[in-house]
C-alpha cells in the first residue's frame, strides 16, 4: 500500500512516543509533478482502503455469531496490515472492563507475549479516549519489548464496546494506510459485532418459542394419548378375569391408540431433526412433510411450485420450512381442513410461500386482538419478520385460511 502523504487525527502516547504531525502543505516547496503524484498516491491508498473494507464486508456477511464475526474482522485485520500481531477484544456491557474472555488474537505465540500486550489494553482502557485522542487510534512506542502497539476503540453511541490492537516491533512503524484502515474498520466493527449481538438474542427467542412450541405439541398430543392409554391398561388389569373377552377388545383398542401416539411422537422427533431438511432440500423436506403428516388422517396434502428453484440460505430455508409445519398442523388440528396446499414461488430476487386450507377459518381481526394473538400465527409472524420477511394471513369463518410469507432474498431483519 501507498501511505498518504499526510497523517491526521492520530493519538501517540507513551514517553517514547513522537506526536504524528501533518507534512508541509506550503505552495512554494512543491512543483507541479510532486503534488499531482501526492494526489495520485493519496487516491490509490484511498481505493485499497474501499477495496479492503468491501473484503472486510462481504466475509463478515455470512457470519452469524458473535464469535464468528470477531474472528472474521481480526483474520482481515492480521492479513491486510501485515502486522505481527492483530487482537479484537471486547468490554462489558455493564462496567465496560475488559472481558478477557472475548480475546481473539491472530500471530505467533512467542511473539509479543499476551501478558504484556493485555496490560496495555486495560490501561488504555482505564485512561479512557477522551483524555488521549477521542476515536482516533492510539500509538505507542514500548522500547523495553521493542514494540509499537496501536489501539483504535470500537465505539457504539461514544461508548467503547471493544479495541482493535495492532502490534510490530519498533523496526517496523505503522504507515498512514494501516492507521486509516485500523480506524475505519473499528468503526464498521462497531455496526456488525452489534448486529451479531441482537441476531445471537433473536436466536434464543426463536429456540425459546420452538421449545414451547415441542412443549405444547407433546403435551397436547402424545402426553394425553399415553396417560389414556395408561388409563385403559389399569382397567383391562382389573377387568381381566371377569370379562377376558371385553378386555382383549379393549387391548386391541388401546394398541390402535398405541400405534397412533407413537406416530405422532416421531413427527416431533422429525421435526427436530433438520437434517432431513439439509439432505432434501426446501421443497423435498415439505413434501416429505405433508406425507408424514397425513398419516391416518382423512386429510389430502399437496405441494406446488411455481419458477425456477433459486438456492436459499440454511436460515431462510429453516424459515420457509417450520412456517409451512406450523400452517400446516394447525391446519388439520384446528381447522378441520380435509384438504392443505402448500404453494411454493421464486423469483430472481423472492421467494413466496403461501398455505392454503378450506378448514373452518376464523375472524382474523378477533385473532388479533388486544393482546392474545394466536400462539402459532405469533410464531409465524416472528419468525417472518426476523427473516425481513412480510407475513398476512387471510381467512373467513367457514370458507378457510390461507397463510401467506414473502421474503426478499438477501434481506434480513435484525
Amino acid at each position: 500500500m501507498q501511505p498518504p502523504s499526510t497523517v491526521e487525527n492520530v493519538s501517540v502516547t507513551n514517553g517514547n512516543s513522537k506526536n504524528a504531525a501533518p507534512s508541509s502543505k506550503g505552495a512554494g516547496s512543491r512543483s507541479a509533478a510532486s503534488s499531482a503524484e501526492g494526489g495520485i498516491s493519496h487516491l490509490q491508498t484511498h481505493l485499497e482502503l474501499i477495496g479492503m473494507l468491501n473484503e472486510v464486508a462481504d466475509a463478515v456477511s455470512s457470519a452469524m455469531r458473535v464469535d464468528e464475526v470477531l474472528n472474521v474482522i481480526i483474520e482481515r485485520v492480521k492479513r491486510i496490515t501485515n502486522t505481527d500481531k492483530a487482537v479484537l477484544v471486547l468490554t462489558y456491557e455493564q462496567d465496560e472492563g475488559i472481558d478477557m474472555g472475548s480475546i481473539v488474537v491472530r500471530g505467533r505465540r512467542d511473539q509479543h507475549v499476551q501478558e504484556w500486550w493485555e496490560s496495555c489494553i486495560q490501561e488504555i482502557s482505564r485512561r479512557g479516549f477522551d483524555a488521549v485522542g477521542g476515536t482516533a487510534p492510539i500509538i505507542e512506542d514500548h522500547a523495553e519489548q521493542n514494540a509499537v502497539l496501536a489501539c483504535s476503540p470500537i465505539l457504539l453511541k461514544n461508548r467503547p464496546i471493544g479495541f482493535i490492537v495492532a502490534i510490530n516491533e519498533l523496526e517496523r512503524p505503522f504507515d498512514s494506510a494501516q492507521i486509516d484502515f485500523l480506524a475505519v474498520v473499528a468503526a464498521f466493527a462497531s455496526s456488525v459485532i452489534e448486529n451479531a449481538k441482537l441476531t445471537e438474542q433473536n436466536r434464543l427467542v426463536l429456540v425459546a418459542s420452538e421449545r414451547d412450541r415441542i412443549a405444547r405439541t407433546m403435551h397436547d398430543g402424545v402426553v394425553q394419548s399415553l396417560f389414556s392409554i395408561s388409563l385403559g391398561l389399569e382397567v383391562c388389569k382389573k377387568n381381566a378375569e371377569q370379562d377376558p373377552a371385553a378386555c382383549a377388545q379393549r387391548l386391541d383398542e388401546l394398541q390402535e391408540h398405541l400405534q397412533l401416539a407413537m406416530t405422532e411422537l416421531r413427527r416431533v422427533i422429525y421435526n427436530l431433526r433438520p437434517i432431513q431438511l439439509t439432505e432434501l432440500g426446501l421443497a423435498n423436506a415439505i413434501q416429505y412433510w405433508l406425507q408424514e403428516v397425513t398419516i391416518g388422517r382423512p386429510v389430502v396434502g399437496r405441494l406446488a411450485i411455481d419458477g425456477t428453484q433459486q438456492a436459499l440460505t440454511p436460515a431462510v430455508e429453516s424459515c420457509l420450512y417450520c412456517i409451512t409445519k406450523e400452517a400446516v398442523s394447525n391446519a388439520i388440528k384446528h381447522a378441520e381442513a380435509s384438504e392443505v396446499e402448500v404453494c411454493l414461488g421464486f423469483s430472481s430476487d423472492a421467494v413466496h410461500l403461501e398455505v392454503r386450507d378450506n378448514g373452518k377459518g376464523f375472524d382474523v381481526s378477533q385473532a388479533y386482538r388486544g393482546d392474545i394473538e394466536q400462539i402459532g400465527l405469533r410464531s409465524i409472524r416472528q419468525r417472518a419478520e426476523h427473516e425481513g420477511g412480510a407475513f398476512v394471513v387471510k381467512s373467513v369463518p367457514g370458507e378457510g385460511t390461507s397463510v401467506i410469507v414473502d421474503l426478499k432474498l438477501g434481506v434480513r431483519g435484525e
